[in-house]
């Protein structure tokens, strides 16, 4: 599992893909954390658009390895 979905997360396909044989992506449910991407002007990885876009990428980095792969938001 991929979870939380952070910046960059699609770099760890590569270093993962002979180790596992299926994969589940969730985005990041943490709030406590909400503090850090404020300290640091990282609020736009916590939007929807980014948790899409990144999911998308790993999903289809995933399968083209031929590693199913869900989305699970």
């Amino acid at each position: 599992m991929i979870a939380p979905l952070l910046i960059g997360a699609e770099a760890i396909v590569e270093e993962i893909n002979n180790f596992i044989y299926s994969a589940i992506i969730d985005r990041m449910n943490y709030h406590y954390a909400d503090w850090v991407y404020k300290k640091y002007k990282l609020e736009w990885a916590k939007e929807e658009s980014f948790f899409r876009h990144t999911s998308n990428n790993i999903k289809k980095y995933f399968n083209a390895l031929g590693v199913p792969c869900e989305v699970l938001f």
